[in-house]
């Protein structure tokens, strides 16, 4: 027997394939639409993923994005959200690749960086007399004839 979270679970899911057929049919309004009712459930599906809540931002837009750019992949009739969090989940594994990379390239360290030892005008050479020091042709890219 089906219990009321069912059957609303059902007609929601329901809507939400019909807002998806009509926003494949290029219907504004049912964009609008679908996306106001997924956003709770993506929201919640995306903070249990992503940490940081300004990535969070970027990941949410990103999979409105991408539900958007492969709404023809979507069959009409199917269930909606099983699509849905499938994206959202390439999504999700693809900004955490992005940031394991980027990690791998980062090293922290205990100090910031200081300043160069020597700031004074005289350890930058001039620019003419580097000029200078170029051989004509070289010199030719700076000044044509």
């Amino acid at each position: 027997m089906k219990t009321l979270g069912d059957i609303q679970r059902l007609e929601r899911s329901r809507r939400r394939a019909h807002f998806m057929a009509w926003l494949q049919q290029g219907d504004a309004d049912a964009c609008k639409e679908l996306f106001d009712d997924i956003c709770s459930s993506l929201t919640n599906f995306l903070r249990r993923r992503v940490a940081d809540p300004q990535e969070l931002e970027d990941v949410y837009q990103e999979v409105f994005m991408a539900i958007f750019e492969a709404r023809h992949t979507y069959e009409p009739g199917s269930p909606f959200e099983p699509w849905l969090f499938a994206i959202a989940r390439n999504i999700v594994a693809d900004y955490s690749r992005r940031r394991w990379t980027r990690a791998d390239r980062e090293e922290l360290v205990a100090d910031p960086p200081g300043h160069p030892a020597d700031t004074s005008s005289a350890a930058v050479p001039e620019l003419s007399s580097v000029l200078a020091k170029l051989p004509p042709d070289q010199l030719e890219a700076f000044f044509p004839p």
